[in-house]
Parts: structure tokens; sequence; C-alpha cells
């Protein structure tokens, strides 16, 4: 599956808006509708068919506005879903930061002594640490083999993807 987010006005606080969608490829709204998910969906989420899969979608509450944290939520959400999943994301922090989540979880798993702090400072002390946190908490829950999230290239073209610059 693929997420993507994005926020219009960063540089404007008061005016800044966000929102995140995510693609399912190959699945069918029936079936999205009846799985189970980790989490209630909220109901600002909108859920529809979309190029042969479908597309997840809601706009970021709140007033702190970023790409990262539009990013972030957009991984958080897929993550609910309670099937095994294969995230691409074309966001590097928030694909490092989730790894490095994962990879502890999997340690934890392993038998390694639980983390009191995966990093340095404590989650209510990091930037956008409520959807870390979430991302920490639903990862201990549906356990890190459920999930693979890989780096992607950002606002590829088809003539891109055809030459053979960016996998398909």
């Amino acid at each position: 599956l693929y997420t993507d987010g994005a926020v219009q006005n960063p540089n404007h606080r008061s005016l800044a808006i966000s929102g995140f969608g995510i693609w399912w490829p190959t699945q069918k709204l029936e079936t999205m509708l009846q799985q189970s998910w980790m989490g209630d969906v909220p109901k600002c989420v909108i859920m529809e068919e979309w190029m042969e899969g479908v597309a997840m979608w809601a706009p970021l509450k709140g007033t702190w506005h970023s790409s990262t944290r539009a990013e972030l939520a957009a991984l958080a959400m897929a993550m609910q879903a309670a099937i095994p999943i294969h995230i691409a994301i074309d966001n590097k922090t928030v694909v490092d930061k989730a790894t490095r989540i994962i990879d502890a979880v999997r340690a934890e798993e392993n038998g390694a002594k639980p983390q009191k702090k995966i990093f340095k400072k404590t989650w209510e002390l990091q930037g956008d640490g409520d959807l870390w946190k979430a991302v920490w908490e639903v990862t201990k829950a549906r356990g890190a083999g459920s999930i693979r999230i890989t780096k992607v290239k950002g606002h590829a073209t088809d003539e891109m993807v055809e030459s053979g610059a960016v996998p398909k």
C-alpha cells in the first residue's frame, strides 16, 4: 500500500491545513469495510474505490501542521488495518524513524529487554510525539513481523518509471 501526506501554507501556522491519503492497490471496498481494524476508523476518513484499489483520505485536525506530521498520520492510520502490510512512503524521516520503532519491537519480541525509550527524548518531548507513540503502540499490538516499510521516490512521473529511473 502507498501513503502520502501534504500540507498547504506550511509557513503560515494560522493558515496551514494538512491531510493524508492511503491507497490500497488491488483491494476491494467491500473487503476493506468488513475487515477488522485495530482501532476505530475516524468518521472523517473517506474510503472509496479508486484505480483498481481502495483510497482512504482525511484532513488532519489540530493547530500543528507539517508534511512530516501528515505522512506520519497516514502511516499510523494504515497500520490500524489488522492484516500484514507493506507500506511505501516517500518521506525519509518517517521511514527511518518507523524502521527504528519496528526494529526495537522486533528485538523485544525476540527476548531483548524492553527499552524505556527508543529515542533520546520521551514521546511527549518529541515533535509529533503523540503520533510516534501511536505507531509504537500499534507496532507492539500487531507484531513487528506484520509490517514492512519501504522508502519510495515521491512525485515520480510515468516517464521516470517507464525509463527505469525509479522502480515499479
